[in-house]
């Protein structure tokens, strides 16, 4: 069986490993990679381009919420990209939506 590959990115430690071990006990064969920021996932971008699914904080130090979601989308336009976030203005939940989350 094909491993999962997963990339976590929040600035929180615990939420990492929270997500960590939730992926894991569904998956046992899961490919996880972390980052802290956006920065980080942009960079990790550089070297590791094919993920299964992309968990991202919107709140990170760094960027903007926006700005960082629309240059990680722009280097990964296909790669499906969820919002885990603590946000629930509804205008910025649209605007993800809109932009591709």
């Amino acid at each position: 069986m094909t491993a999962r590959s997963f990339l976590i990115a929040d600035d929180h430690w615990a939420v990492r490993k929270g997500v960590r071990e939730i992926i894991l006990n569904l998956y046992d064969n899961a490919d996880i990679y972390e980052a802290k920021s956006h920065q980080e996932v942009l960079d990790l971008l550089l070297v590791k381009d094919r993920f299964d699914l992309i968990l991202l904080d919107l709140a990170m130090p760094g960027m903007s919420p926006h700005k960082g979601f629309a240059k990680i989308r722009a280097r990964v336009p296909t790669i499906p990209l969820v919002i885990l976030s603590g946000t629930d203005d509804p205008s910025t939940v649209r605007d993800m939506m809109k932009a591709g989350a």
